[in-house]
């Protein structure tokens, strides 16, 4: 049971305003003994004496009593979780945030910071190891500079070409060297803009992924309109849909590139809605015990649209898990990703091979289940499917999907078989597991 601090913020407010203990408890009509034990959060303080107190300290019964204390304490306990070989007797943070809040408070923030720090460090590693642009800038230089190279080798060592020729291999270094240049002065360009702003959007990659984690994946306009058109045909319901993405698109002026790849990823999403209408799909998913086989069968479509609903079941108003999702292809480049706060997924390539996700990939079809633990102590349950792209017609290569659904092991639904929790991280390169038999490369937490 976590304790109300209450009594601590009451104390704070007392001191602030100058009151003595004895002249507060006088005003709110209680003895002072009583007032001392209320303020050391060893009697709580409600009703009408909590009232009083409120009255006389001129604040309002909510800011003394706010809802704070469960995440402080909630943060101490993932706090603590870091350090495996920490034995704690049960209620020690309890008593440390009651009896101590400003050292709780301090200790909370310095491990929030911990893990945005960690976050920068993921994001800076993912920008400057799997950035697309900077890898097919940096590719199209040396392949630039790879056809100058060879022209030049060829005029410097040939003493017999024909006019035609030494005219050829001497407009195509020209043209080659005109188009490294371009390509330099925009690699120049993209690099200035990162040094002057790293948190801007330099892709439409990252553009796109901004642009759906400010909106927390979910968008409401799309779930309320296909829940009116659940009756209609179905060719009609996408065309109205459509005109409320272009709505919101068009009210949108930060996407600039990514406008193409945004209405997709929503036309998908207008497409699942359609299909499995947000509350309908909500009761549905309660009652089957969130499986998404039985999910699937009942709204007759396959496991990857059911992990994405299940995905943007999470808004504060609906009582359901909280899930992530990572959608790849068969090279391991991220399609989709929707992370957890502690669940880090890289935005550009080389995840963690020992993900189920790349498991799938080798068994089409079928479902597999894995529990998964971070190096910082934290269990998840991951599924994985890998289905082949929609679409696809007779006589084309398979082009496979595999995506994996992950919720932690405290907010999970489903009563999976016990096995031991596989070690995994984000990716080798800022993954700090120890002989791991999967490293490709050095980490840089090492």
């Amino acid at each position: 049971m976590v304790r109300t601090l209450t009594g601590s913020r009451i104390r704070k407010a007392r001191k602030s305003d100058g009151w003595t203990q004895t002249a507060l408890a006088s005003a709110a009509g209680i003895s002072p003994s009583y007032l001392n034990l209320i303020e050391h959060n060893r009697r709580a303080a409600t009703g009408d004496v909590l009232t009083a107190l409120a009255s006389a300290l001129g604040t309002t019964t909510e800011t003394l009593s706010r809802d704070g204390d469960s995440q402080l304490i909630s943060t101490l306990h993932e706090a603590a979780a870091r350090l495996p070989d920490l034995t704690l007797s049960p209620g020690t943070l309890e008593d440390l945030a009651s009896r101590n809040p400003e050292m709780a408070e301090l200790l909370a923030s310095t491990f929030q910071r911990l893990r945005e720090v960690e976050g920068t460090v993921t994001a800076l590693s993912d920008r400057l190891t799997h950035d697309p642009y900077l890898s097919e800038n940096v590719h199209g230089m040396l392949s630039t500079i790879t056809a100058i190279r060879s022209s030049a080798s060829i005029l410097h060592q040939m003493h017999d070409l024909t006019p035609e020729q030494d005219n050829r291999f001497r407009r195509s270094v020209h043209e080659e060297s005109l188009r490294l240049s371009s390509v330099a002065e925009g690699l120049a360009e993209y690099l200035s803009r990162s040094g002057v702003d790293p948190d801007k959007a330099l892709t439409p990659e990252e553009t796109l992924d901004r642009f759906l984690t400010r909106r927390n994946w979910v968008f409401d306009a799309l779930d309320q309109e296909a829940a009116t058109l659940a009756d209609i045909p179905r060719a009609i319901a996408r065309s109205r849909l459509s005109e409320v993405i272009s709505e919101m698109l068009g009210d949108t002026d930060d996407l600039g590139p990514a406008q193409t790849m945004a209405r997709d990823w929503l036309d998908q999403y207008a497409s699942d809605a359609l299909t499995m209408p947000l509350r309908p799909f909500h009761q549905s998913a309660k009652d089957a015990a969130w499986d998404p086989p039985t999910l699937a069968r009942t709204y007759q479509t396959d496991l990857h649209a059911v992990f994405r609903r299940l995905a943007s079941l999470r808004r504060s108003w609906i009582d359901a898990p909280a899930f992530g999702l990572f959608l790849t292809n068969a090279s391991g480049y991220p399609l989709r990703r929707q992370p957890l706060p502690s669940f880090a997924l890289p935005r550009h390539g080389n995840a963690c091979p020992l993900w189920p996700v790349f498991e799938a990939l080798s068994a089409p079809t079928r479902l597999i289940s894995a529990q998964l633990r971070l190096e910082h102590g934290e269990g998840f349950t991951a599924l994985a499917v890998a289905l082949p792209r929609p679409g696809a017609t007779l006589g084309q290569t398979p082009d496979l999907l595999s995506a994996m659904l992950i919720v932690s092991d405290n907010d999970s639904p489903f009563a999976l078989p016990a096995s031991p929790h596989r070690p995994v991280g984000p990716s080798c390169r800022i993954c700090a597991q120890t002989d791991c038999p999967a490293r490709a490369e050095a980490s840089l937490l090492a």
